[in-house]
């Protein structure tokens, strides 16, 4: 017992010591405290509060009107419609090589892409120059069938002919559209344009001969640069649209 009358009297001290901070107003813990600089504050956001903390006498704070998020769905948008592209041309490509049934359904689906298109960049570049976008956009895609054609009888001549008509089209496509916007430069549009042409051919050939390895090595090519593409069109298209001519 008296071994640990001393723990308990060492034990009844720390209490009364806790008790009487507790006991201490809590005004004095309060002057304790930093005083915080008013122009350190951070800044609450409108939708984090209905009312402002203190002041305005608890009046709500007015929320403002809904912000639509014109260039991510722009940009989001353009992206879906360049893989779609990439997609179904890949469908042409395996119909025309492999003899698979089906090929008038994916070229419609294809064509349908630039309808996809015309209809997304409309709002921005006006109806007038999206519908011509999209014509020359329909000739790209058919061009490259005729390349895929060309390519599959072996007909060389043919082979030449019809792909200098469809880098004509790509560079007429970035010439167009640099015309109708000028924050995108032509010679990088053109250069994307032609890129895009370059990944569509190399997949098409290794497909031909069976090169699986390197076909999907050029179908993720074909994805990445698609993006990067998308990306430079959405990206140099002002949010609230140029003014049709």
């Amino acid at each position: 017992m008296n071994r640990r009358s001393p723990a308990t009297a060492l034990l009844a001290v720390v209490v009364l010591l806790a008790v009487a901070l507790l006991a201490t107003p809590a005004q004095s813990a309060i002057k304790k405290l930093p005083v915080t600089n008013p122009a350190a504050a951070p800044v609450v956001a409108v939708e984090d509060a209905v009312t402002p903390p203190g002041g305005n006498g608890g009046a709500p704070v007015p929320l403002p009107g809904p912000i639509e998020p014109v260039y991510p769905s722009l940009h989001d948008a353009m992206r879906h419609l360049w893989m779609d592209h990439v997609v179904w041309s890949r469908n042409v490509t395996m119909s025309v090589f492999s003899d698979l049934k089906g090929r008038g359904a994916y070229e419609d689906r294809l064509v349908k892409n630039a309808a996809d298109m015309r209809d997304l960049i409309s709002p921005y570049l006006g109806a007038e120059h999206a519908a011509y976008f999209e014509n020359l956009y329909v000739l790209h895609m058919t061009l490259a069938s005729q390349v895929f054609d060309a390519y599959k009888s072996g007909n060389e001549t043919l082979v030449r002919s019809v792909t200098y008509d469809w880098y004509a089209n790509a560079d007429e496509i970035a010439s167009f559209l640099c015309k109708i916007n000028p924050r995108w430069d032509y010679a990088e549009m053109q250069a994307l344009w032609r890129t895009h042409n370059d990944t569509v051919m190399d997949e098409m050939l290794d497909y031909k001969e069976a090169n699986h390895e390197g076909d999907v090595m050029c179908y993720d090519a074909a994805q990445d640069h698609a993006f990067v593409l998308a990306d430079y069109i959405s990206g140099g298209i002002p949010t609230k649209g140029l003014p049709a001519k």
